[in-house]
């Protein structure tokens, strides 16, 4: 009841599910899907201060918080399913974990969530991390199980490995829906901070 809220839950990265959290920066989007009765939440890992504070990133220093995108019970405050390079040492109930060994950077982005075919269930995200990457989330399945997760492109210090090739996603990209030749595309626009910005 909007003119009446109730505090239903509250979790950290020490809550079953949640061990991966970091600072939560992200805009928690909440949306229906096929795979759930109970509206979600869709989020990103968060942001990792001991490593992205530190400019530039000494050499053998890895995010240690934040890598992955959670998807979550709205009502519970479980997480339903999450993606990620580690399994949770204490799983929430239920819990399905997609294995992305790659996924090894900080997201404290938003996500843009998308309802392809405007039936009113979220069926594909897209949301980029602080190593310059851009990630695609398929969720249309009724069962998490089957969800994909592809690395949509790489631009930033995680492919080139260079001082001026770092570049973080801090926030969410616009989609836009067109066509051509080929038939129906999703483009996909996002800025970046780069090591130039960030010290402006």
């Amino acid at each position: 009841d909007p003119d009446n809220p109730k505090f239903l839950w509250k979790r950290d990265n020490t809550s079953p599910g949640y061990g991966e959290l970091g600072q939560t920066w992200t805009e928690p989007k909440a949306r229906k899907i096929r795979a759930s009765s109970n509206p979600v939440l869709i989020f990103g890992g968060g942001y990792d201060p001991a490593v992205e504070d530190l400019d530039p990133v000494p050499s053998g220093v890895t995010n240690a918080m934040g890598r992955g995108i959670f998807v979550v019970d709205a009502i519970t405050g479980n997480v339903l399913w999450q993606a990620g390079p580690a399994a949770p040492v204490t799983p929430s109930p239920g819990q399905v974990f997609k294995s992305v060994p790659g996924m090894t950077y900080a997201m404290p982005s938003d996500a843009a969530v998308l309802d392809r075919n405007s039936d009113g269930f979220a069926d594909r995200l897209y949301v980029g991390d602080t190593g310059g990457n851009v990630w695609r989330v398929d969720l249309n399945d009724a069962s998490p199980a089957n969800w994909t997760v592809d690395k949509l492109a790489a631009v930033g210090f995680a492919q080139y490995g260079t001082v001026d090739s770092r570049r973080k996603f801090l926030y969410a990209p616009d989609v836009v829906f067109g066509s051509d030749a080929n038939g129906a595309f999703e483009a996909v626009l996002i800025g970046e901070v780069t090591a130039s910005t960030r010290s402006t």
